[in-house]
């Protein structure tokens, strides 16, 4: 069985789960090294799905060596600041591909905002990213067949948009669940999503920004 973790969210929220997620890579069976879409071999990869994942700051935090403190600098100095779109993609690949961890998990996204799901893919961020709204309509068979090799879905203060509704059709099926772990802001809801998941054999424990124990 699948414990899924909660914690409070806050503007914050990315810094928490940087090292709650990270913790989390090798209980949910990760590799110590990854395979590559390069990789030899027919079967699925393991990945990370960030669902409500914005230009992707959490696949940044996990995958780089940085912190959100740095980031919010970079983001808001002058240099920055003055760089056209087109710019500012490339000088994030740069930046990234510099920091990148040798260990870096393949990171899915999943958002209703297209123009943040392309800049992820384009700044690196993303390996795969889809902007569909779960919500209102069922998963694509493209973001249903990148999604069978999901071993970790994060949410990082994205959760009071959600329901059941997202989780169900992505899990549905899958002989293991991964793991969950959200943030969750203090006064939003999360009951309909433990509900749903416990339809799935999935335990929902909550414990301030700490992840409950897979048992």
């Amino acid at each position: 069985m699948t414990s899924v973790g909660t914690g409070w969210a806050s503007s914050a929220a990315p810094h928490h789960a940087q090292s709650v997620f990270r913790r989390l890579l090798p209980l949910a069976g990760f590799p110590e090294v990854p395979k590559t879409s390069a990789d030899e071999g027919g079967g699925q990869h393991a990945t990370v799905l960030d669902i409500c994942c914005s230009y992707g700051i959490t696949a940044a935090l996990l995958n780089h060596h940085v912190t959100l403190e740095e980031l919010y600098d970079r983001y808001t100095s002058p240099q920055i600041a003055s760089l056209t779109t087109t710019e500012l993609i490339e000088s994030d690949r740069k930046y990234y591909a510099a920091r990148r961890r040798p260990d870096a998990a393949l990171v899915i996204g999943l958002d209703i905002a297209a123009p943040a799901i392309a800049y992820g893919r384009a700044a690196g961020l993303l390996d795969e990213g889809f902007a569909e709204n779960l919500e209102t309509a069922p998963p694509s068979p493209a973001l249903y067949r990148a999604t069978r090799g999901t071993r970790l879905i994060t949410v990082t203060g994205g959760a009071s948009f959600l329901t059941a509704r997202t989780f169900g059709p992505l899990l549905d099926g899958r002989r293991e669940p991964p793991w969950v772990a959200a943030f969750v802001l203090r006064t939003g809801p999360y009951q309909n999503i433990s509900d749903g998941l416990a339809l799935l054999s999935m335990t929902t424990e909550k414990e301030g920004v700490e992840i409950g124990r897979r048992r």
